[in-house]
């Protein structure tokens, strides 16, 4: 007999979440940025990352079509569609599966991990 599939709903704040910035983007008139280690070139919230909610052992970092600084995206990475601006109210899903993860596959609603 197969058991119910239990689902994991844990708070993002209880995860460790961080606002994260890409290595590349480009801007509308096709210019590429990018910046590296200790010039993040004033961008903030290109994505967001946290501990894995089913391991400890690493992190999930996940981008956004729609970074919280208004500007381009991270280019060449799976980026999720964000809303809220606030890791308690934030509202993330992938168009596919972008987690890049090899355990954990969800999504981000109202701050919470599922």
């Amino acid at each position: 007999m197969l058991k119910p599939m239990t689902i994991l709903k844990k708070k993002l704040v209880a995860l460790n979440p961080r606002w994260t910035i890409g290595s590349r983007w480009i801007t509308p008139d096709g210019v590429q940025h990018s910046c590296g280690r200790g010039n993040a070139m004033g961008r903030f919230g290109m994505g967001v990352t946290f501990d894995c909610p089913l391991h400890k052992t690493h992190r999930i970092t996940v981008f956004f079509t729609n970074p919280v600084d208004g500007l381009p995206p991270e280019e060449g990475a799976v980026l999720w569609q964000r809303g809220g601006e606030r890791f308690e109210s934030l509202t993330a899903s992938p168009a596919c599966d972008g987690s890049q993860s090899e355990c954990w596959r969800g999504f981000i609603t109202s701050g919470e991990v599922t």
